[in-house]
């Protein structure tokens, strides 16, 4: 029994595997909505549809803190408080990964004890430590992260075994996370060329519409007034109906959709989006995802014809401008029947055939020549991916900036991070660099002076490319 997770920003799902079945498990035939209300009375929590189905209630009737979004709240100060309790981002992951969790058990009579879980690209050491407590709150053992574009592909790998280069742009509710990877050994064998990512997404559509919507409105009522002055209650209410309406648009024979609310800053609020209104209002961050989407295929390298497959997945690939001019822009774009469950489906396939992961890149230090000097190489694994080396000051100097880069080992170099660690400025004083990958997949790097002692200089980079070795019988599936 093998399971993958797609903890969203929007939704959730489980995907679970064993031999050649699968089964998506959310709410219904759907993922589990990735929505919380906590009662303020009684410190009661309840979550999913019967949420979002009665969001603008709840949020309207004062009794219930409606949490929305909560994996963009993960490692951060933001609680939420009813009467005998404050809960944290990490309390409302929990109670979503505990419903799921048992979700799972009354379809299955499977416990799910252990799960690979995708993240975003670039997710932050802190918010993959906070998933990954919130699982262990909820009794589920974090597997493996893997990037949410890869396990996109993944989940597809048996229609790719005839492709060279494939990309995934996947445009959630949270972010837009896009890879660009090289296929090999008849799918078994996942390269990442480049990744990328971009925290523009579904939800800062939803802010858009909103904020355009109540310009209307306080205009139609001669009042000046900005969005952020009418009350969090009444905002939320409008950002539900903004994200309803722009799910309804994606239906092509539908040319407008109505908001309506009971009251907004203290009036009745009715409004009808028309899909020129709208197509106008996303143009501009539809531009920017197909832009980042070109960029990253060139800094791969490779030129747009090369690319086999182009994977969209994600909530917002549904928007039907998105997929007007991605069609018209690239022949290879398959749009996906089901992106709800490719991700959670990906991450299941890493988990049921887990073969080896390894690094896809070469790091090291830049000497003072402009020379690359290699720490963690290619094809290193991450659990053994630990290094040190000894460097010197050529200069007097009261600090030494140590370059981390990343090399395709063709020459060209891509700046990581840059470690600024305190010297005693004297010609030839020792620095020690070390560099070393942990369980969540974050390279982290430490450089300090023999001489000066102290804590010297830390940094974490989030970005790493691997290379997927998933077992032999993943493609067939």
């Amino acid at each position: 029994m093998n399971f993958g997770i797609d903890f969203g920003t929007s939704n959730s799902g489980v995907v679970y595997t064993a031999g050649n079945a699968r089964e998506p498990i959310g709410e219904g035939q759907q993922p589990y909505p990735s929505v919380a209300a906590i009662q303020v009375i009684t410190d009661e929590i309840t979550s999913g549809g019967s949420v979002r189905e009665h969001q603008a209630e709840l949020t309207a009737s004062g009794l219930f803190r409606v949490v929305t979004s909560v994996k963009q709240h993960l490692d951060t100060h933001e609680e939420w408080s009813s009467h005998g309790r404050r809960w944290t981002p990490e309390d409302i992951a929990a109670e979503i990964l505990t419903k799921l969790k048992r979700r799972v058990y009354d379809r299955t009579g499977a416990v799910m004890e252990r799960a690979t879980i995708s993240i975003p690209v670039g997710f932050s050491r802190g918010k993959r430590a906070a998933l990954r407590r919130a699982a262990s709150a909820a009794g589920i053992d974090v597997r493996a992260f893997i990037s949410e574009p890869t396990a996109a592909l993944l989940g597809q790998v048996h229609d790719l075994q005839h492709c060279r280069h494939a990309a995934v742009f996947d445009w959630g509710g949270g972010t837009l996370d896009i890879s660009v990877i090289e296929i090999h050994g008849n799918g078994r064998r996942i390269h990442e060329l480049r990744t990328s990512s971009l925290t523009e997404a579904g939800d800062d559509i939803d802010r858009d519409i909103a904020a355009a919507i109540h310009t209307a409105v306080m205009d139609k009522r001669g009042i000046s007034k900005p969005f952020e002055a009418v009350a969090p209650k009444d905002r939320d209410l409008l950002l539900t109906q903004c994200e309803k309406v722009k799910c309804e648009l994606a239906d092509p024979h539908l040319e407008d959709a109505p908001i309506s609310l009971i009251s907004y800053d203290g009036r009745p609020l009715e409004y009808r989006l028309t899909r020129a209104r709208f197509n106008a209002l996303i143009d501009r961050r539809v531009e920017g995802a197909i832009r980042l989407l070109r960029r990253t295929i060139e800094e791969a390298p490779l030129s747009i014809e090369e690319i086999d497959w182009l994977i969209v997945t994600g909530g917002s690939s549904r928007l039907l401008l998105l997929r007007e001019r991605l069609f018209n822009a690239f022949q290879s774009a398959r749009f996906s029947r089901q992106p709800e469950w490719d991700i959670a489906f990906g991450a299941a396939v890493l988990d049921q055939y887990p073969g080896d992961y390894v690094l896809a890149e070469n790091l090291g230090v830049v000497l003072s020549d402009g020379t690359f000097h290699p720490m963690l190489c290619a094809g290193a694994k991450p659990e053994r991916a630990r290094t040190a080396v000894s460097l010197a000051l050529v200069e007097d100097s009261a600090h030494a900036e140590i370059p981390i880069v990343s090399s395709n080992g063709g020459g060209e170099v891509e700046p990581v991070l840059t470690l600024v660690t305190p010297t005693l400025g004297f010609d030839r004083e020792r620095i020690e660099v070390s560099c070393g990958i942990d369980a969540d997949l974050v390279l982290h790097c430490k450089a300090q002076s023999d001489a000066r002692g102290g804590s010297g200089a830390q940094a974490a980079y989030e970005k790493l490319r691997f290379t997927y070795e998933i077992g032999a019988h993943a493609a067939a599936i």
